[in-house]
Parts: structure tokens; C-alpha cells; sequence
């Protein structure tokens, strides 16, 4: 991970690159800092305002990755207030996308990749 950060007792902050340099933070748990390095590039901001990085080659949400879900197409990580720039896990809950919801044409691009229809969050 290139991002600066600030590391607090619980908590790590972390400065998302963007186009006019880091005017942007996430909060994640200061265990999930050593998943969240694995990233060789940078945390940035995509259009839907969630947090992406590049792992392997692909493209991953920060709070998909936190969660360890982040290659699992049935399952979908809901956030407890709404706010993508707060990934600590106290505030997401993973939950299994339902059959008929993945039948009707939500799939990993919905939630997985990043690309986004607003089939779930």
C-alpha cells in the first residue's frame, strides 16, 4: 500500500489517493491494517464512493476485502450507517445474497468488482 497513514490505539486512518492528491480518509480496525497493505499499489475513491484497490492484478473493495469476502459471489457486506469510508468491522455485517436475488441479474460485478448497478451494497 503506497497510502500514508496514522496509526491510533484501535483504529488506522488512511489517506485515499484521488485526482487532487488525498482530500479523502477511510477508518479501518488497526487489525485489518496488514490485509489492507497487501494492496502494492494505492487506495483511492471509485465514482460510487467506495474504496478500490488493485490486488493480483484485480480490482477489490476495501470493505469486500476486510470481511474476507472479497472473491465470494454469494455473499454481500452490508453497512450498518451507510458510510463507505468507514470499513472498521464493528460497522459491516456480511450477509448471503438470497437465490432468487442472484437470479433476477445481480452478480459479482454488482457488488464484487468495480462496477455497480445498485443491486446491493
Amino acid at each position: 500500500m503506497k497510502n500514508g497513514y496514522e496509526v491510533g490505539s484501535k483504529e488506522v486512518t488512511i489517506w485515499l489517493a484521488g485526482r487532487f492528491g488525498s482530500c479523502r480518509t477511510t477508518t479501518i480496525d488497526l487489525e485489518d491494517l496488514d490485509k489492507v497493505k497487501a494492496v502494492s499499489g494505492y487506495w483511492t475513491c471509485n465514482a460510487d464512493g467506495y474504496v478500490i484497490g488493485y490486488l493480483d492484478g484485480e480490482c477489490v473493495r476495501m470493505h469486500r476485502l476486510i470481511m474476507g469476502v472479497h472473491k465470494d459471489v454469494d455473499k454481500v457486506v452490508k453497512r450498518q450507517y451507510y458510510n463507505k469510508l468507514d470499513n472498521r468491522k464493528a460497522r459491516l455485517k456480511v450477509v448471503v445474497m438470497s437465490k432468487d436475488k442472484r437470479s433476477s441479474g445481480a452478480t459479482v460485478g454488482d457488488d464484487g468488482g468495480c462496477k455497480f448497478n445498485k443491486a446491493g451494497e
